[in-house]
């Protein structure tokens, strides 16, 4: 099973990304949608995926095609795989539900954030004392 693929990121469009990993061989990789703004920056460079191959069912089983899945972490891989052990989630639906995931948890971490906390500041303004300091006071 291939793990992880390292190579130039050639292209990134709805969800697929292509690799390539040697000359004439490129690979296309199945990417959840909330990565696809930080992969569309790295087209042309170096990129790193943990993936997951699959086979998926075609034709009402009538024969299966490879496919392979390409997460920017293993923990992100390891949040699909767990993931898709819900009753009714495939990897498709699995990889729409992590862009929801993804949205939410960029919501509650502005919420918890307080505001008025600066990196780098005192309580008084000044300069010096680090964000975490300053929750200790």
């Amino acid at each position: 099973m291939l793990t992880r693929i390292e190579g130039v990121l050639e292209d990134v469009t709805d969800g697929v990304a292509e690799v390539r990993i040697a000359e004439g061989i490129v690979y296309e990789v199945l990417v959840p949608a909330c990565d696809m703004g930080e992969l569309t920056m790295k087209v042309g460079a170096k990129v790193r995926l943990f993936t997951l191959h699959y086979l998926e069912s075609q034709g009402q089983g009538s024969h299966f095609v490879p496919r392979l899945i390409g997460f920017h972490s293993s923990e992100q891989r390891a949040f699909f795989e767990l993931l898709t052990t819900v009753k009714g989630i495939g990897n498709r639906k699995a990889l729409r539900a992590m862009q929801v995931s993804h949205a939410r948890m960029a919501e509650q971490s502005k919420a918890i954030t307080p505001p008025h906390i600066r990196p780098n500041q005192s309580k008084h303004g000044r300069p010096g004392r680090s964000w975490q300091n300053q929750l200790r006071t």
